[in-house]
């Protein structure tokens, strides 16, 4: 159904998972559609408990009317939700917005899903489905830096389609528990006897979490795999350092804002840089010119700009490097 909403077909409950250790997992993949999900907030973390309807402004700004961009405004209704305009920033999220704005307004009943735009977002996204679709017996999926947990969901949709089973789902937005993430992690992990995936995107905090022993403990007992942001160059080096014996899936640096700026597809506003409005042409020939050292990674599908570090990682004690499918 074509609506303000991204609409999902289907209800969910959180329910625990057998506590059994599975066999090293095999990876044999095939890509799913799938829906969103809203989720119900319990205190600081939140747990997906029923079928419901994500505000399709969340993700897609250009979806806003009038009344929600009223400085005066509050709550989830407002635009931008929340304070990172993840719109403006990423092609992928840009492109598939206005493609659907453009079936509202054609009066269209039903959407014809395309493959998504590569940018810094794709490994990310292929990682998440995979992990879904590998578990066996039950799954559980934590996201550090969630906000309104799109990557958890995504995961729980795609699961409940295509490869039903248990599961749990665990999300924490650190603003609002930042003095006590630490705690609050090996609280989390305490209460799950394995996670099939750790998604972990919490803004410069990332080696704080991951310098502490107790939390290294736990992620080579319990995790079978990491999807983590990085955001300085220093962070990349003590990732590649302390995880050297994981399998890696996928890893591209840091690189930061500076090409895009250079190129004038973002450009500063209150500090920070954001993307707006949406680039013309000449920018993006401006980017391809930059040196592709201080710029891009390259892909299987070709360069691509990127901002963000990131790495995916396996856990060799559960995942047989053999069956990994690596994306880069």
């Amino acid at each position: 159904m074509l609506s303000a909403y991204i609409q999902t077909d289907f209800c969910m409950e959180s329910r625990t998972s057998p506590r059994r250790m599975p066999k090293k997992l095999d990876a044999a993949f095939h890509a799913r559609d799938v829906g969103e999900m809203k989720p119900n907030w319990v205190g600081a973390s939140l747990i997906i408990r029923s079928c419901d309807r994500v505000p399709v402004h969340f993700d897609c700004e250009n979806l806003c009317n009038v009344s929600q961009w009223d400085s005066k405004s509050r709550g989830p209704s407002r635009c931008p939700y929340g304070t990172y305009r993840y719109y403006h920033y990423l092609p992928s999220r840009w492109h598939a917005c206005h493609e659907h704005e453009a079936f509202l307004k054609s009066g269209f009943s039903h959407v014809h899903l395309h493959l998504p735009v590569v940018d810094e977002e794709y490994s990310e996204m292929v990682a998440v489905y995979q992990s879904a679709l590998r578990a066996r017996i039950s799954f559980n999926i934590m996201e550090l830096g969630a906000r309104w947990a799109p990557w958890a969901t995504r995961a729980i949709a795609l699961l409940r389609l295509r490869n039903p089973l248990p599961y749990q789902l665990l999300a924490v937005e650190p603003g609002r528990v930042e003095p006590m993430l630490l705690a609050l992690f090996l609280r989390l992990m305490s209460l799950i006897d394995h996670l099939d995936l750790l998604h972990i995107d919490i803004q410069d905090k990332e080696q704080q979490l991951l310098k502490d022993p107790e939390v290294l403990d736990v992620l080579e007992r319990k995790v079978y795999r990491i999807i983590l942001a990085t955001h300085a160059d220093f962070i990349d080096d003590y990732m590649l350092r302390t995880f050297r014996h994981w399998i890696t899936v996928h890893y591209h640096r840091y690189r930061g804002s500076g090409c895009l700026m250079r190129a004038g597809i973002m450009r500063e506003m209150s500090g920070r840089p954001v993307m707006l409005p949406p680039p013309g042409p000449e920018a993006w020939t401006q980017l391809r010119a930059e040196p592709e050292e201080l710029c891009f990674y390259n892909s299987p599908q070709g360069r691509v700009a990127n901002i963000d570090g990131g790495f995916i990682l396996d856990n060799p004690r559960f995942v047989n490097a053999s069956h990994t499918i690596r994306s880069a």
